[in-house]
């Protein structure tokens, strides 16, 4: 079976088997819970399982776009204090907790700057203590081979968008369209779709423009393995 894109997270795939299979799931959830300190209230974005995960010590609200994964959360992780079906990036100034994480690969779907300029908007308006971001690196892109935790049979260029000025805060994204495949449950499910990839530099100094009162910086990816990288905004204390 192949999976077009618009069709990936439609439940054509259980997405919740593969990521059980594919990624170190306890590495995840131990990188997160080392953001955190006290118990609080958390805006999740990403795998549902690790959601569900810090829900034992926090309060969390998973915020996913696909119905199917909204669906399956619903019926596999009570521990999760309030679920939605949501793109993140547009209910953001309506979330006020302390914490903000959108990882687990939610970014690369976000291929225009509007995604980052109305991220950016949101959180403004409903400001946080911490928000971890992860994206995967453009300078990582490879033809064929290994991406990550997965095999890809191809990966190609599509095009560069909003072009970078010559200017500190500017940024380009690329797009890239990504064929791979899953096997779970001896079925092999073939996908292909189009992802989006940046530049840790351009990003780190795009957010540090626009967020004044946070520290910002670029750490390690969230999946180990991944061609990616991690932004970190913590609140700074006279903010």
């Amino acid at each position: 079976m192949i999976v077009e894109a618009d069709r990936t997270y439609s439940g054509l795939i259980d997405w919740n088997a593969v990521y059980r299979k594919y990624y170190q799931l306890d590495s995840i959830e131990h990188r997160l819970l080392n953001y955190l300190q006290n118990p609080c209230r958390i805006t999740f974005s990403g795998f549902g399982e690790i959601a569900n995960r810090l829900s034992k010590l926090h309060h969390v609200h998973f915020i996913e776009y696909s119905d199917s994964m909204v669906r399956s959360a619903r019926r596999e992780f009570p521990e999760i204090a309030k679920i939605s079906n949501a793109n993140i990036v547009d209910v953001l100034e309506y979330e006020k907790t302390q914490v903000l994480f959108v990882v687990c690969r939610i970014t690369a779907y976000w291929r225009r700057i509007n995604d980052l300029q109305k991220f950016i908007v949101g959180v403004k308006r409903a400001p946080k203590e911490i928000i971890v971001v992860d994206f995967f690196h453009k300078g990582k892109i490879e033809s064929g081979g290994a991406l990550g935790n997965l095999e890809f049979s191809e990966i190609k260029q599509i095009q560069n968008t909003e072009k970078p000025r010559e200017t500190s805060d500017s940024i380009s994204i690329q797009l890239a369209t990504v064929h791979g495949s899953y096997t779970t449950d001896g079925k092999s499910h073939a996908y292909h779709e189009v992802r989006a990839f940046y530049d840790p530099n351009e990003v780190r100094y795009y957010f540090a423009a626009r967020m004044d009162g946070y520290g910002v910086s670029v750490e390690p990816p969230i999946v180990d393995g991944d061609p990616g990288f991690t932004l970190v905004l913590r609140k700074r204390a006279n903010a």
